[in-house]
């Protein structure tokens, strides 16, 4: 009986001596952990992203691109060339030697609207009822003390 009397007199006096935590902490914890509400806000931060994309589609797309060809040779050549001349045929000789360098520079831009397209509008409207359902979803799974009790 003296050790058990020992024990529980321990057991109460560490018990006093222990670091509490107030109700409020251990459920602002709990709303950080909670498998529930970390999935509905993954399905609502996904839901989210899809209004701006739907956005996109009713705005004007603008694209752009550009190549550069550099070609470059050095040596020697000999170009004959053969013309006629007042009934006979004469040969002249254009002798080259050195470097010769071309290039070529090529830019685009393409701008495209659609004037109408009611597939967009229709994705829009349903991102945003997506948006809204995901924002009750989870405004639904924090009612952590709902669904504890």
């Amino acid at each position: 009986m003296g050790k058990q009397a020992l024990l529980l007199c321990g057991c109460f006096t560490y018990w006093g001596h222990a670091q509490g935590t107030d109700l409020l902490a251990t459920y602002r914890l709990a709303l950080q952990n909670d498998p529930t509400i970390l999935e509905a806000d993954a399905n609502r931060r996904v839901a989210m992203e899809s209004k701006p994309q739907a956005i996109s589609q009713l705005l004007p797309q603008l694209t752009a691109d550009g190549a550069v060809q550099e070609e470059r040779d050095k040596g020697t050549s000999n170009l004959v060339e053969t013309a006629q001349l007042g009934g006979e045929n004469v040969s002249e000789a254009f002798p080259f030697d050195g470097r010769v360098t071309t290039g070529q520079h090529h830019y685009g831009v393409d701008l495209r609207q659609n004037l109408f397209n009611w597939r967009n509008w229709v994705t829009l409207k349903r991102a945003d009822s997506q948006v809204a359902q995901a924002e009750i979803d989870y405004q639904a799974a924090k009612d952590l003390i709902v669904r504890v009790a």
